[in-house]
């Protein structure tokens, strides 16, 4: 045991260098802390209202990303501390801030008004990875995104319909974990799941003369749909004839699951009927392919749209 200060010390992670930071409420407020590996040498390093928690370290240990909400209007400030009063706050506001070790150089990196957490530095010190709902009108829908620490090259991640979050780097970079709501067996169900990390330039991947860009859309979050998505995203990923992009480059292939497919119960089992679109990334349309599989076989359904996909992607290098 290292603290043992009444109330909440808690969100804490630790550097390569073994120091720790951590979030508590020793001093009446959410703020953040670092000390050594043995509890010594407490250094407070948030001053401002708010709530300011989940803080990681970079990999050489000279700064800390976190979220934070700092209330504004006397209003704000009065519903904050009142909550704060019963140990609860109201995460629909988060943003992004970075700092330096000593708690010095503190800096806003996003400013969308919206619910950013769960940042992680990249290896390079110079972007960070990090959960919002910031294209979700709603709110309810969470994915991950990348941003420089200046706050600049604003790029989304995932595009998921359902939870992305918790996302943490391999400390070479080349490995993705992070936590999901796709691929749910009930709604709410919370899954780990790793990815390959590749950096593609501005002007899109790196591709060999026979690879295409493609990009796997759904227009449905029930679980046998998101299914198929899921197998699909795995099956392109395996072929050496496509590579996952985002952002709709030029050349880019457009696999679309436009609705929720449709279901049959034969005996024990559910046979899945599926639509998918192939379009180019100026929204022409190219093919619509139509097939089924067995719900504990989505990689028989992932495989017959791959084949539709390849004659697609025929068509799109033929136009460029």
């Amino acid at each position: 045991q290292l603290t043992n200060a009444p109330g909440y010390d808690a969100e804490t992670t630790i550097s390569k260098q073994g120091k720790l930071v951590f979030t508590s409420m020793r001093d009446g407020d959410l703020d953040i802390y670092t000390m050594d590996g043995n509890g010594k040498h407490i250094r407070r390093l948030t001053n401002e209202l708010g709530y300011d928690g989940g803080p990681f370290w970079s990999y050489d240990g000279k700064q800390i990303v976190y979220r934070a909400y700092h209330p504004q209007t006397e209003k704000e400030k009065s519903d904050y501390l009142s909550l704060l009063k019963q140990n609860l706050i109201r995460p629909t506001t988060l943003e992004i801030w970075v700092m330096n070790a000593d708690g010095g150089d503190k800096r806003q990196v996003t400013r969308n008004g919206k619910a950013n957490f769960a940042p992680y530095f990249f290896p390079d010190g110079k972007h960070i990875i990090f959960a919002s709902n910031i294209d979700d009108p709603k709110g309810r829908n969470f994915d991950l995104y990348k941003i420089g620490v200046d706050g600049s090259g604003l790029e989304r991640i995932t595009f998921n319909d359902t939870f992305d979050g918790f996302p943490m780097f391999s400390p070479d970079g080349k490995k993705l974990v992070f936590a999901s709501n796709r691929n749910a067996k009930t709604r709410g169900d919370t899954n780990i799941f790793i990815a390959d990390w590749v950096e593609l330039s501005k002007e899109g991947p790196s591709l060999k003369p026979t690879q295409t860009p493609v990009e796997v859309w759904c227009g449905a979050d029930d679980g046998l749909t998101q299914g198929v998505r899921d197998a699909l995203e795995t099956a392109f990923a395996s072929t050496p004839d496509f590579v996952l992009s985002s952002g709709k480059r030029t050349g880019t292939l457009l696999v679309t699951i436009p609705t929720h497919v449709r279901w049959k119960e034969i005996g024990e089992r559910t046979q899945v009927f599926y639509i998918v679109e192939f379009t180019s990334a100026d929204d022409k349309k190219l093919r619509t392919h139509k097939g089924s599989c067995w719900n504990d076989d989505f990689a028989k359904c992932a495989n017959q749209i791959v084949a539709r996909a390849r004659i697609a992607a025929r068509k799109v290098r033929a136009e460029q």
